[in-house]
């Protein structure tokens, strides 16, 4: 598949934005984690978030009992962006598969 001049420049230009968190459901979003985008800055087509778990093993020369922790990066696409790029056919069962209709 070949990219556009468009995808070219978002794919140079890549800025992770800093994700929020409400403390309250009655907010701006109802509790839902956001971005907040700069003017003349697009919607990220993916985000990268670590998942952090511990492991069984002791951190050595710990004496609290730590765990050595295992960091499992994911990455999450625009549903926006997937929607342009793949046939409706593609689109469709990538949605199947993750869950979201059936």
């Amino acid at each position: 598949m070949k990219l556009t001049n468009k995808q070219k420049k978002a794919k140079m230009s890549f800025k992770q934005p800093s994700i929020y968190y409400e403390e309250k459901s009655s907010g701006l979003t109802n509790g839902l984690p956001f971005m907040h985008i700069n003017e003349g800055t697009s919607i990220p087509t993916v985000l990268f978030i670590g998942a952090v778990f511990d492991t069984d093993e002791p951190v050595e020369d710990s004496e609290s009992g730590e765990k050595i922790k295992e960091v499992v990066v994911q990455s999450y696409y625009s549903s926006e962006a997937l929607k342009k790029a793949l046939s409706e056919e593609e689109y469709k069962n990538i949605k199947i598969s993750l869950g979201l209709v059936n």
